[in-house]
């Protein structure tokens, strides 16, 4: 339990359009751990859809610290993360993101 609520629960909130709401459910998630796994393919939806928005920034690089926290489980998401790295200034979390899964 996190903030209230299991894992499934947040798996729900996730996939919800509100950003504050999504933002809350990815740092929830990342307290889960590996136990996260089943979020992967929602985390790499929000991933696909904040990449070039800068407002949504601090929401996209919360999803990559998360995406890294699962560890290997996250494999799936690599395709998405792994470009990131070619970006002029490659941020931090991106490449501690890559390590760890």
């Amino acid at each position: 339990m996190v903030d209230g609520k299991n894992l499934g629960e947040w798996l729900k909130v996730v996939k919800e359009k509100d950003y504050d709401t999504r933002h809350q459910a990815v740092r929830a998630l990342y307290r889960f751990g590996p136990d996260a796994r089943d979020a992967v393919p929602a985390l790499t939806d929000i991933l696909k859809e904040t990449r070039n928005k800068l407002e949504e920034r601090p929401l996209f690089q919360s999803v990559v610290v998360t995406l890294g926290n699962i560890g290997p489980d996250a494999a799936s998401a690599l395709p998405e993360v792994l470009p990131l790295l070619k970006a002029k200034e490659p941020n931090t979390e991106v490449c501690f993101a890559v390590i760890q899964i």
